[in-house]
């Protein structure tokens, strides 16, 4: 594989959901406890100062990890900087990648594993102009699509290759940063690869673009889940199901009270500078990513094999990935049972217990929603 497409890939962590750049100094985790809490760190893709990561901060508001004797911290991997491999080599003990880079990380030795596929519903799809013309995937072809990156383009051929079957060689791609969805609204680019918790925000701001969904396109690949080395896995077993239950009994609060695990993130993240109500359709959009009919099935964190399947092969077939490897040295569903024991009318409760502040109670009422934020 060339240095170009492997930097292309290893693009993918840090772009899926999000695009963020927070310092990430590779270190040595303690591996004592602290206050009788064994520490554990978490490498996130991306920035932590976002809204998309609002389960860490209501599991740490809410004293989930504690519950589960662990001292959970988290940091934001740099630029292009391999969470995955920091994993693998003890620089941290749990990373969220996208599922390219995984099977890629994998296939090139790399001993981790994910146990937790956080995102369920596919997120990814076009903003366009609503004049454009452009009423469907179908009508991409040829035109101009405005990306962050041009490695962005590992994320968007499997889903039009899937959806139309053409990819991006059928376009023409231009990578415009921060800027790209202004791009797009000024008339200079066709449409802006996007996703959910992202255009929502780009309403709030003004830029009202129409949103095809890969979703609705039938498009059900898997997202971003919870990666720990396997030897990490073999040695503590009960480490991994505490931080991975926490991390759903996080993201049910979410899904009973959206209001409340919004407003949790923007006291955690007041620079983040985004009003109550723009925040909350972000958190909510969060929560619909999280929860399908998949999980509904086999409970939060469910690995769906075949979707897993059809994305390794597309990646296969379009040079994204080197070889393919057996599924079962990627993820694995054995913690699933173990992660979903946590008392969901307990959290409930907690959720529903939880008053969001009286400003934003008001706001609340004036959208027409109830206390919670449905």
């Amino acid at each position: 594989m060339s240095r170009r497409k492997w930097i292309a890939i290893v693009l993918v962590a840090a772009l899926v959901m999000t695009v963020g750049a927070a310092g990430f100094a590779a270190k040595k985790t303690e591996k004592g406890k602290k206050g009788g809490l064994v520490d554990m760190l978490v490498i996130f893709p991306r920035s932590l100062e976002v809204l998309d990561d609002y389960y860490i901060n209501v599991a740490w508001k809410m004293g989930y990890f504690e519950k589960e004797g662990l001292n959970v911290k988290a940091e934001g991997a740099l630029g292009t900087t391999d969470a995955s491999k920091l994993v693998a080599e003890g620089q941290g003990e749990a990373a969220l990648p996208a599922p390219p880079v995984l099977f890629t990380a994998v296939a090139n030795g790399l001993q981790i594993m994910d146990v937790f596929q956080q995102d369920q519903n596919y997120i990814f799809g076009f903003g366009v102009r609503p004049d454009s013309g452009i009423k469907s995937f179908a009508d991409l072809k040829g035109k101009t699509i405005s990306v962050g990156d041009i490695g962005w383009t590992v994320l968007i051929d499997p889903l039009l290759k899937s959806t139309v079957g053409f990819t991006t060689a059928d376009c023409k791609v231009v990578a415009a940063g921060p800027g790209r969805a202004q791009l797009v609204a000024a008339g200079k680019a066709d449409a802006v690869f996007t996703w959910e918790k992202e255009y929502q925000l780009w309403d709030a701001q003004g830029i009202k673009l129409k949103v095809l969904r890969g979703f609705d396109y039938g498009c059900r690949f898997p997202g971003n889940g919870i990666v720990f080395s396997k030897k990490y896995i073999k040695e503590n077993p009960g480490r991994v199901v505490g931080l991975t239950r926490a991390w759903a009994k996080a993201i049910y609060f979410g899904s009973v009270n959206p209001a409340a695990a919004t407003e949790i993130t923007l006291d955690k993240y007041p620079m983040l500078g985004t009003t109550f109500e723009d925040s909350l359709k972000a958190i909510k959009a969060g929560v619909w990513v999280m929860n399908s009919d998949v999980t509904d099935k086999n409970g939060l964190g469910y690995h769906e094999f075949s979707y897993w399947q059809k994305l390794q092969d597309l990646l296969y077939e379009g040079g994204t990935i080197p070889q393919k490897v057996a599924l079962e040295q990627c993820i694995t569903n054995q913690f699933i049972k173990d992660i979903n024991t946590f008392d969901k009318k307990a959290v409930e409760k907690e959720a529903k217990a939880y008053k969001v502040k009286p400003e934003n109670a008001k706001k609340l009422k004036e959208l027409g929603l109830n206390e919670y934020g449905w």
